[in-house]
């Protein structure tokens, strides 16, 4: 536990960090993109004090803050329903044929990352696949990306790394950050978050757990961050 903290530190620390080999996630478009960007994770002392002083500060923020996308993110969460997806939602998945978007639900005093199937929210929880007909889908804003679409990409990894600039989108009681992370499984790919050493996701109706998978990985947006307002303005 002790060192999945400090890899989750290491990656809150560097969320400015950019590598530039990356493969794009493709958003609004029936196209997925597996990762290619294998970034070492720092190894920066005062970067992993500086960002484990903000993992500790999460919890007080609020449940709903601690997953909320900063303004000045290239995405945000849109609330929907009964296997609504909201126009250019980011794509996390694919299996049988359709893509699946990256969704969140609320459940058991925690939020949690999984993909949209049919009408609801799919995620894993407690060994078994949870499904929310009440959800969120992380959207990206089109006058961003298609100016800087390296902001939003998954960058590979295992057995509990998260890579610089990983986006924090959910937590659950124990665990102040949950990376989103997408693994292959049955000739798909699927949508979950890292936990411990493994990205857990559902199939099935179960909670499966890959050593295997990529991280979604989300820089701020460099205009925004300077100046306050957005790059299209």
């Amino acid at each position: 536990m002790k060192k999945l903290l400090c890899l989750l530190a290491f990656g809150l620390a560097n969320a400015f960090s950019l590598p530039t080999s990356a493969a794009t996630l493709a958003i609004g478009a029936a196209v997925y993109l597996p990762p290619t960007d294998r970034s070492n994770i720092p190894r920066d002392k005062a970067a992993a004090d500086e960002a484990a002083a903000l993992t500790a500060a999460l919890p007080e923020a609020g449940a709903d803050n601690a997953a909320a996308a900063p303004a000045d993110f290239p995405v945000a969460w849109v609330t929907a329903a009964n296997g609504m997806v909201p126009a250019n939602a980011i794509i996390g998945g694919k299996e049988s044929g359709r893509t699946l978007p990256v969704c969140r639900a609320r459940y058991n005093q925690g939020v949690h990352p999984g993909k949209v199937v049919g009408k609801n929210c799919n995620f894993a929880y407690a060994g078994k696949e949870v499904l929310a007909p009440q959800y969120d889908v992380l959207v990206g804003k089109p006058d961003v990306l298609t100016q800087i679409p390296q902001l939003v990409r998954w960058v590979a990894a295992q057995g509990g790394q998260v890579p610089p600039g990983a986006f924090f989108g959910a937590y659950e009681p124990g665990r102040p950050v949950l990376p989103i992370c997408q693994a292959p499984y049955q000739g798909g790919v699927h949508v979950g978050k890292v936990v411990a050493g493994n990205c857990n996701f559902g199939y099935g109706g179960r909670e499966l757990l890959s050593p295997q998978y990529a991280v979604l990985v989300i820089g701020r947006n460099p205009v925004m961050s300077a100046t306050g307002t957005s790059a299209s303005k």
